[in-house]
């Protein structure tokens, strides 16, 4: 299990509107993927080049290559505690 802690973009103050945010919820799925994945790859540039492909990401010398993720994360039916 792994926790996903609520928060919002302003440090230290809960957001009442997005309690659960979906880059926490992606970077909790990228992690994981990362940890049960990660021993099938031949170096980390080949890990990194299919977490890319995945999860979206900046890449090249100059940065300018972007992808966009193919895990597509929404959050819906949120009820209050």
């Amino acid at each position: 299990m792994t926790p996903v802690l609520g928060g919002g973009t302003v440090t230290r103050e809960v957001d009442k509107t997005e309690v659960i945010r979906v880059p926490s919820l992606r970077g909790a799925l990228r992690f994981w993927w990362r940890a049960v994945h990660g021993d099938k790859f031949a170096d980390h540039k080949a890990l990194a080049q299919k977490e890319q492909q995945l999860f979206g990401g900046v890449s090249g010398e100059s940065e300018e290559v972007c992808t966009r993720s193919a895990v597509d994360v929404r959050v819906i039916d949120v009820r209050p505690t």
